[in-house]
């Protein structure tokens, strides 16, 4: 009895994970699409209210995501891997990244 419990329990966290993973698949794929859109104002025109949008947008994105390479540099500095790789992550996906970073 006590292994099917286990077994269940097992289940039931692989599932939890992988609902996880996929909430932060599809936030990550909406982050990506956002600067897509910020960034294509640069390389085409918009019409003219789209053109403000992803100019704002894009300025936004800098700023934010800027300051949050520097509130969390500690945490990516005793992260594994490549401290750079962690910083592109970070300006690109923002907090969806930081979850992934080590306390402090």
């Amino acid at each position: 009895m006590t292994g099917v419990i286990t077994k269940l329990q097992t289940c039931k966290i692989t599932l939890q994970t992988s609902t996880v993973d996929i909430i932060t698949m599809f936030a990550k794929t909406i982050a990506l699409l956002l600067w897509l859109f910020a960034l294509g104002g640069f390389v085409m025109t918009y019409s003219s209210p789209f053109d403000s949008i992803a100019l704002g947008l894009t300025i936004f994105l800098v700023a934010a995501h800027s300051i949050e390479c520097i509130v969390y540099a500690k945490r990516i500095a005793v992260a594994e891997g490549s401290n750079a790789a962690h910083f592109l992550q970070l300006f690109i996906f923002g907090y969806i990244h930081a979850k992934s970073l080590p306390e402090l």
